[in-house]
């Protein structure tokens, strides 16, 4: 055996770096180089300008979870559900409601419209896919309306015929600065619109086939002129969950990496089946729609889609009127 030994490694305090030992560890055998590794050592060890963190670290252990007395479940859930509420908190905190729209919406609408605003600023675009009766042309109106006042960007409304005169009324009334177009003309005129950097889609599932003249007229448009998208739609899929993922491309990249991966399916049939069905890398669209599990779907969806239901709204925002008991 050598008479000294000295370990030298880069492996961290991670449960990837505990577990796996990815890192390089080396053992120092020769007196030589031993030598020289344990004078680097001490002269750092006792240098009068450094401090002893040996409290510091011991308590950031005891409050991480490396920490010998596990958390209770409870806990658990509440930095979880602290976690997936990012979105909202951080909505609620860094936008401001445009004043003259603010006392038009209600409490649950001010609050999808400041989720909206972060999913925009994050990823480029937002599905609002509350239930019919809810307000999101409204909804939609304010988005457009904040993001004209914090970027001084213009809206270019994509909605059925039937809605554009309905639009028209509602960008006048708001002063949102902007233009409204028909669906059934944008194969013919879109290409030759000024550039409009927010696009709001009113009824989007109209724009589910990626494969027809109008959805190639629009994604690209969003694509050539680097568009903010608010999609607008009661109906979010009809038959098939492709439906979603048809309508977050208009705006999303197939390469964009969402931070996220479909793992239901990877759990139930592996990495390697899912890279067989699809060379794309596993925290993309592409690879979400290689599966058709429900919960990967929700996964995605997620990141993207402000959904609220009557009960929703009811449980969470109602108030009783003492009055009539209503």
């Amino acid at each position: 055996l050598s008479p000294k030994l000295g370990f030298l490694g880069s492996s961290n305090l991670t449960m990837a770096g505990l577990r796996a030992q990815g890192e390089l560890n080396v053992d120092i055998t020769d007196t030589d180089a031993w030598d020289k590794l344990s004078r680097w050592f001490s002269d750092r060890w006792l240098d009068r300008w450094c401090l002893d963190i040996s409290t510091q670290l011991a308590d950031i252990i005891e409050s991480s979870w490396a920490r010998p007395v596990q958390p209770p479940p409870y806990h658990i859930y509440l930095k979880m559900a602290y976690h997936l509420a990012e979105d909202a908190r951080l909505g609620e905190d860094e936008f401001d409601l445009p004043d003259d729209m603010g006392n038009k919406l209600l409490e649950f609408q001010r609050k999808a419209v400041k989720l909206a605003l972060r999913k925009i600023r994050t990823q480029r675009g937002v599905m609002i896919g509350d239930v019919v009766g809810l307000g999101k042309t409204l909804v939609g109106s304010a988005i457009a309306k904040a993001i004209q006042e914090e970027k001084n960007h213009e809206t270019l409304v994509i909605c059925p015929r039937n809605l554009v005169e309905m639009w028209k009324d509602y960008l006048h009334s708001y002063e949102i600065r902007g233009d409204v177009m028909p669906l059934s003309l944008v194969d013919r005129k879109l290409k030759d619109e000024k550039r409009f950097r927010t696009v709001l889609i009113d009824e989007s599932h109209n724009l589910r086939n990626r494969e027809t003249a109008k959805y190639k007229a629009v994604r690209d448009y969003i694509e050539r002129n680097e568009s903010d998208v608010i999609l607008l739609t009661a109906t979010p899929y009809n038959k098939e969950l492709i439906d979603l993922s048809s309508q977050l491309r208009l705006f999303l990249a197939a390469e964009a990496q969402l931070g996220v991966r479909p793992e239901n399916f990877i759990r139930q049939h592996g990495m390697d089946m899912l890279s067989a069905r699809t060379q794309a890398d596993p925290h993309t669209i592409a690879a979400f729609e290689k599966t058709d599990l429900p919960e990967d779907w929700r996964l995605l969806m997620d990141q993207f889609l402000v959904r609220r239901t009557r009960g929703f709204i009811k449980k969470n925002y109602a108030k009783l009127d003492p009055a009539n008991g209503r």
